[in-house]
């Protein structure tokens, strides 16, 4: 079953069980269900509703930034999600900065659709990433490569829940982590997301020269690794050869046996 069909499960499940109810929790969480459900505007309009009733409340700008993203409206979607993070900076262990960025970005592909093919969602400089710990520049603001991985991870767990076949902010996540794992990890594990990519739509020419990189190093990389475990077995036969001749190793009665008749013949 797919991640989708789960998701639409969960909200026929929460739908069925909430509709009705009348306490703020419950109707936001039939909001949620209408969410799950792709039934976005209805969703919209409730939230809308709770949110006059009693202001302030971080899940409901939370959930509204979520439901007008996926009505198509990115500019109202991005105004909650930042109210959201205004209300509670903390929340989804502190990656919400990178939802304000994805919103960004799809307003920005919105306006021109080559967008992608020059820029990413974070439009990292990672030429002097290293490590973990070191600090990248995105915005105004630094972050730790760990700190920015942390946060794509998350959104991306999010984000496959409701995602198309072709998805460009997500192909573009999915570029960006690759680049960071590539700089702090292995390049096998970034040429792995650099294919996700460009499966979700990410621009070709952006990602085959990396791929081709990439692929280039894992190649010298086992062949490097090859040649090491050949000169191993080679240092390791000459020296059982060369202790063989000195005794320091003894064959078998049987082979030495036939060593003394050779000899003698």
């Amino acid at each position: 079953m797919s991640v989708n069909r789960d998701m639409a499960a969960k909200g026929e499940k929460m739908e069925r069980e909430l509709r009705g109810q009348t306490s703020f929790s419950n109707r936001n969480d039939y909001a949620v269900a209408l969410i799950l459900l792709r039934r976005a505007p209805e969703a919209i309009s409730l939230l809308q509703e709770l949110e006059r009733e009693t202001p302030g409340s971080y899940y409901i700008a939370a959930n509204l930034g979520t439901a007008y993203e996926l009505a198509g409206e990115n500019q109202q979607a991005l105004r909650w999600i930042k109210e959201a993070i205004r209300r509670n900076s903390n929340s989804h262990d502190g990656t919400e900065w990178l939802h304000v960025k994805i919103l960004e970005a799809k307003i920005a592909h919105a306006t021109d659709p080559n967008y992608f093919r020059r820029a990413s969602v974070l439009n990292i400089d990672l030429t002097a990433v290293k490590s973990d710990t070191d600090l990248l520049t995105i915005g105004n603001e630094r972050f730790t490569a760990k700190e920015v991985k942390r946060a794509i991870e998350y959104q991306l767990r999010e984000r496959l829940q409701f995602v198309k076949d072709v998805d460009p902010p997500v192909a573009s996540l999915l570029f960006d982590y690759g680049l960071i794992i590539a700089s702090t990890d292995t390049v096998e594990g970034a040429a792995e997301l650099l294919k996700m990519a460009l499966q979700y739509g990410y621009p070709a020419e952006r990602i085959n020269p990396l791929l081709q990189e990439y692929e280039r190093i894992v190649r010298k990389g086992k062949l490097r690794q090859r040649l090491f475990y050949a000169s191993i077995v080679a240092a390791l036969t000459l020296f059982v050869v060369y202790a063989v001749k000195r005794r320091w190793i003894h064959l078998s009665n049987r082979q030495m046996q036939a060593d003394k008749l050779r000899h003698a013949a």
